[in-house]
């Protein structure tokens, strides 16, 4: 066990409380898994409305990319440091389009 193992199983739980929380998250885990592969298989797999890209996600109907900046965008730009730096990428961008 890590150190932050034993500070959990110390502080919360009994010892065979706590093997068993494990095997029921790694089962949890295989299961998550399990049903990612079966969206594919069965074709579940959709464009993400936002870029286009394939994704599994179904209820969002957004990649993994796209979920992250739409999650985190607002937030990021909330610093001066974070406009600058997404002013400099779209700036970038334009001057690519323009060559």
């Amino acid at each position: 066990m890590g150190k932050a193992e034993l500070y959990i199983f110390a502080t919360r739980e009994s010892k065979d409380q706590f093997i068993k929380t494990r095997i029921e998250n790694r089962r949890k885990n295989v299961e998550t898994a399990g049903t990612i592969q079966r969206r594919i298989e069965e074709g579940g797999m959709v464009d993400c409305k936002i870029c286009g890209e394939k994704t599994s996600m179904l209820g969002t109907r957004l990649c993994h990319n796209c979920w992250e900046v739409s999650a985190r965008l607002r937030k990021f730009l909330q610093s001066k440091a974070g406009m600058e730096m997404a002013q400099a990428i779209i700036d970038e961008f334009v001057h690519k389009g323009e060559k």
